[in-house]
């Protein structure tokens, strides 16, 4: 909601996609229907959530002097004595995203990523060669 309001609201210095905004936007939270248990991660995890949530607040234009204040007492365990928070990292739109390299940098980086798939249309044969680095057969 912040990066909305920073880009979109009353003091956005430009407004970044101004059709979407004269169109309005709808906000839509969803809720698993499912219930589930997250991995314990300890407590250096829960504070680097914390650090996060809480820069972005912090660097937001509309974050006045009495909430950067409130905002660092809170983050006093986290940071040290007059640290800044540090400025989130800001991710371009996925809309102009190379797809294939995307996709290698995850291969060659995560532990977890993994490729759920049936089998290759031919159309994809191509596409499939390059990001594996290999030959593939369609059938």
């Amino acid at each position: 909601f912040v990066y909305l309001f920073d880009e979109a609201g009353l003091k956005a210095e430009k407004i970044a996609y101004p059709d979407a905004i004269s169109a309005g936007i709808e906000i839509f939270q969803i809720e698993t229907l499912n219930p589930h248990l997250h991995e314990e991660k300890g407590e250096e995890h829960i504070k680097n959530m914390l650090l996060g949530s809480l820069c972005t607040v912090y660097h937001s234009r509309l974050c006045n002097d009495y909430v950067r204040s409130k905002v660092l007492e809170e983050l006093g365990d986290i940071l040290d004595a007059w640290e800044r928070p540090p400025e989130n990292v800001m991710m371009p739109p996925i809309g102009g995203i190379d797809a294939s390299k995307f996709t290698k940098l995850l291969e060659s980086n995560s532990e977890t990523f993994m490729w759920l798939k049936q089998g290759v249309i031919e159309g994809e044969v191509e596409e499939e060669e390059y990001l594996k680095g290999g030959s593939v057969q369609a059938v």
